[in-house]
């Protein structure tokens, strides 16, 4: 601070100057009580125009000076609020499906389309359900939305058969996963109905499939006849068994209304079963599903 110390200095010569003059021409005690005063009014008078000064120094030439003080974000920024409607046009919704499904073994022998379940019943079909849940993220086009339908569900088959008792297996079971990827396209009926369309692929993984075979014994001790059950946890998937692993081209469409909907799903294999590679045909497993859904 320059310019206040100097300042300083002009104040202190100049009250050095009024005091040696009035010594030099009063010597009485009234002359010294009217140099007091006079001191004490150049001593206010002095402060006041020091603080000034300082504070105009700083104003203009200090940290003050918009010029030479860093700006920052806050300096221009000002708040604003925006409003969103209700809806964004972006949904993900997540959905609890329970269903039946059923599928068959289709195999083109020489243009003839045989379709069999899985022992080998012609035109009939293996029967299960499915449970599981669906991810749909989807993208509102003024109404129309166009998006992704995925998830995961496990399916169990149970099957009984007594014509093939002498082949050594009496029921059969499978549990596995299913996982779909689909484009959906939906089309509003109303505010809370609409019907949608989708296509895409699917993958089938069994991750089990049960042999089980009954075998009656009589003991001649206890008079009696007794039952035991053996499984076989290694044919399938060898052999004339179905593979584990299938893939598929899906299409469908479901209803909607509030949060519960239905849907159909045709399902046509692309792998190659090989239940009759021997012969040279090749065998795809096709699948039918109608389920039952709960959107969150």
């Amino acid at each position: 601070m320059i310019f206040p110390f100097a300042f300083s200095v002009d104040y202190l010569y100049l009250c050095t100057v009024i005091i040696k003059q009035d010594t030099r021409t009063d010597n009485n005690i009234n002359n010294y009580f009217m140099k007091a005063l006079r001191y004490i009014a150049v001593t206010l008078t002095a402060l006041t125009a020091q603080t000034s000064m300082a504070q105009g120094w700083q104003i203009e030439g200090g940290l003050g000076n918009r010029e030479n003080k860093q700006e920052t974000y806050s300096d221009y920024y000002e708040p604003e609020t925006q409003e969103y409607g209700d809806e964004d046009n972006f949904e993900s919704p997540i959905s609890i499906v329970f269903g039946y499904v059923n599928k068959t073994w289709n195999t083109d022998m020489d243009g003839t389309i045989v379709k069999e379940n899985f022992w080998g019943d012609r035109n009939k079909r293996l029967h299960g359900f499915q449970i599981g849940f669906l991810y749909q993220p989807a993208v509102d086009l003024g109404g129309f939305k166009f998006g992704l339908s995925t998830g995961l569900s496990l399916e169990c088959y149970i099957s009984t058969c007594q014509r093939v008792r002498d082949t050594g297996y009496d029921r059969f079971s499978e549990f596995g996963t299913y996982i779909p990827l689909h484009g959906q396209f939906t089309i509003p009926l109303t505010p809370k109905a609409s019907i949608s369309f989708y296509g895409g692929l699917g993958m089938n993984l069994a991750i089990v499939g049960t042999f089980e075979e009954d075998e009656t014994y009589y003991d001649h001790y206890y008079h009696e006849r007794y039952t035991e059950t053996y499984y076989d946890y290694e044919d399938y998937g060898n052999g004339q068994n179905p593979r584990h692993l299938n893939f598929q081209t899906e299409y469908g469409a479901s209803l909607k209304i509030h949060n519960w909907g239905i849907n159909f799903t045709y399902s046509q294999g692309l792998t190659d079963h090989k239940l009759y590679q021997q012969e040279g045909y090749k065998t795809y497993q096709n699948k039918i599903n109608i389920g039952l859904s709960y959107t969150f």
